[in-house]
Formats: C-alpha cells, structure tokens, sequence
C-alpha cells in the first residue's frame, strides 16, 4: 500500500469520525432517548444545561482534534515536517489537556451525584477541589 492511498484512507476515517460526533452531538437535542439516558446515568437532571454545555464543548474540542488532524495528514504526501504541522500538535496537546480535566469534572462529578449529594453541593465541590489543588 502506498503512503497516498494510505493518508486517504486515514482522512476518510478522520472524516467518518467528525460526522459521528456531530452526529452525537446533535442527538443530544434531537433524541429524548439520549437525553433521558443522560439524565439516568450521569444524574443531570438537576443541572442540565450546564451538563449539556459540558458534553457540547467536549465535542466541540473533540472535533476542532480531528479537523487539525486531517489538516496534518494533508501534507503528509509532500513536506510533513512544516511548522505549522509542529504548532498543529502543540495545541491538539493542549486541548486534550483541556478535554481530560473536564472529563475528569464529569466523572467526579457523576460519582459526588450517586453518593447523595445534591447536584449544586457536588459541582461546587470539584470546582473548589480543583482551584486547591491548582488543576
């Protein structure tokens, strides 16, 4: 396999990736089966919009990777060692950084929700954790 056909094949699936997650990301909306499975698995059903605002940016971030990521696999075929192809890692790098902190919030989040605290207390809470530990 040649490394053209090869860096098609990775864009065709970077590209069916994007259109999954807007696709999910849209069903967050459109779907009151997913909405009600979020309500029930996640207990956000004290704090909706701001757990729907949460899981929308990480999509969004989850998306603006992928875009980079094709972009990068463009100049694959010719010259990959550009400098806009090092500052393209340096802020993906970034943003899963940024994606793994809030994931981290809803994961401690869900867990504070299923021991009983109400959803406000539990958000304050890790707000609060992460401003004292510095993250």
């Amino acid at each position: 396999m040649t490394l053209k056909t090869l860096s098609k094949i990775t864009r065709a699936l970077l590209y069916a990736l994007m259109v999954l997650v807007a696709a999910l990301m849209a069903a967050l909306f459109v779907s009151a089966d997913v909405r009600t499975f979020m309500e029930n698995e996640y207990g956000a059903a004290g704090s909706t919009v701001l757990f729907y605002a949460m899981l929308l940016v990480c999509g969004g971030i989850a998306l603006w990777i992928l875009i980079e990521l094709a972009a990068v696999l463009k100049t694959v075929e010719s010259d990959p060692f550009v400098e806009r192809n090092a500052a393209a890692f340096v802020r993906m790098g970034i943003a899963a950084g940024v994606l793994r902190k809030m994931l981290f919030y809803v994961h401690h989040y869900d867990r504070r929700v299923r021991a009983g605290d109400d959803t406000q207390r539990a958000f304050r809470a890790y707000a609060w954790h992460g401003v004292q530990k510095g993250r």
